[in-house]
C-alpha cells in the first residue's frame, strides 16, 4: 500500500505544480486590459499633439496646411480617452469631438495642455 501512496502523491503534486504554473503563465501573458489601452492611446495622444502644437502653437486652426502626421486619428483618440470633454462637464451636445463638433474646437480641447495661452 506503501508503494500505492507515493505514487498517489507524486500524481497530485504534478497536477498542482501544471495548475500553479498554467495560472502564472496566464497571468504573465495576459493583456494589460483597459489600462494598457488607455496608456497607449496617451502616447499617441501625446505624440499627435506635440506635433499639432508645433505647428499651430496657439491651437487657433485645424492645422491641415502643415504636413502633420495621423492628425485624422487624434479625433478617434480624444473621443475614446473623453479628453475634450473630461468627466462629462460638458454636455454631449456641446462635446467638441462630437457629432456637431468642429475639427478645429476639438484639436484645441484635445491638446489643451500643449497649447500656448493667449
Amino acid at each position: 500500500m506503501k508503494g500505492v501512496s507515493l505514487a498517489i502523491e507524486t500524481i497530485i503534486f504534478i497536477i498542482l505544480a501544471v495548475t500553479v504554473l498554467s495560472v502564472l503563465l496566464l497571468f504573465l501573458t495576459g493583456t494589460g486590459g483597459p489600462a494598457q489601452d488607455r496608456v497607449a492611446l496617451e502616447s499617441n495622444r501625446n505624440i499627435i499633439c506635440g506635433d499639432y502644437v508645433r505647428a499651430v502653437p496657439l491651437c487657433d486652426n485645424d492645422g491641415s496646411g502643415s504636413k502633420i502626421k495621423d492628425l485624422n486619428k487624434l479625433k478617434d483618440i480624444c473621443i475614446k480617452l473623453g479628453a475634450a470633454n473630461p468627466q462629462g462637464k460638458t454636455p454631449a451636445a456641446k462635446d467638441p469631438c462630437g457629432q456637431s463638433g468642429q475639427v478645429e474646437e476639438c484639436y484645441a480641447a484635445c491638446c489643451r495642455l500643449f497649447c500656448i495661452r493667449k
